[in-house]
């Protein structure tokens, strides 16, 4: 009866153990930086493929990296192909390299200008 326990706790030990693994892998992974390409995907996400009043499709890519008040950011340049003729600046966008912010704004002459929330998770 002993030795069954015994064997019983030893499981429940060895449960808790591999679980406690497994949960802090989870959580390293999610505050892991994301890739410059999820941080495109969530413009996407946020804004759409097309502009809706327009119907003209959008493009972002990720010009550079900055850091602002202490947080990473992600600076994503957005334009537009309007008439499906040539691609139109439209704003610069920043997301946060948790992936749990997106502002919209502009970059110009070395400056960062952070203007609005769009989206928080």
């Amino acid at each position: 009866m002993k030795r069954k326990r015994y064997i019983i706790i030893l499981a429940l030990l060895l449960c808790l153990a591999v679980g406690g693994i497994l949960c802090q892998q989870l959580f390293m992974q999610k505050n892991q930086p994301i890739s410059s390409e999820d941080a495109e995907a969530l413009c996407y996400s946020v804004l759409g493929e097309k502009d809706e009043a327009t119907g003209f499709s959008f493009s972002f890519g990720v010009t550079e990296t900055i850091e602002k008040e202490g947080k990473e950011y992600y600076v994503i340049r957005g334009s537009w192909l309007v008439n499906n003729s040539h691609m139109s600046y439209i704003g610069d966008f920043f997301v946060s390299m948790d992936g749990k912010e997106m502002y919209s704004g502009f970059v110009g002459d070395g400056e960062y200008d952070m203007e609005d929330l769009i989206w928080s998770e």
